[in-house]
């Protein structure tokens, strides 16, 4: 098994850094963590150094590449709404437009089903709606 990248401690600082950086500000990723760590302090940790010091630090795909997948993978994995709820705010600050993340969404339809996309599509209209975006798609019949 590889050795992952520095010590836990670098990897929960390095992890808690990026959280910080492309939330553009503590005040989610404070509340997250706040959460978590009430009902369970490992997860927190883990959520931290490996999720984001370890995975979401590597190299090879760009932030917005990388919230693409995150969003498609929420999506399709239905029961995911506060996950996308940060995962949309972060979408955004990386340069994805509303129309981009709805259809995002929809590309799962075949694979995940109507349900799971209704969720997820409801999820992130709540926050199109609280930060004042106006969510559209694209008419498939252009």
């Amino acid at each position: 098994m590889r050795e992952t990248n520095g010590s836990h401690d670098e990897r929960y600082t390095r992890g808690l850094n990026f959280m910080y950086a492309v939330s553009h500000g503590t005040e989610d990723v404070d509340a997250v963590l706040d959460t978590l760590s009430a009902a369970s302090p490992d997860l927190a940790r883990h959520v931290v150094s490996f999720v984001m010091g370890d995975i979401f630090e590597r190299p090879g795909l760009s932030m917005r590449e990388k919230e693409f997948i995150t969003l498609a993978v929420l999506t399709s994995q239905g029961s995911s709404e506060n996950e996308i709820g940060l995962h949309v705010r972060v979408a955004l600050h990386e340069g994805m437009t509303s129309s981009d993340i709805i259809n995002a969404m929809v590309h799962c339809l075949p694979h995940a089903g109507f349900p799971r996309v209704i969720q997820a599509i409801t999820a992130a209209q709540k926050i199109f709606e609280c930060l004042a975006i106006q969510s559209t798609e694209p008419d498939a019949e252009e």
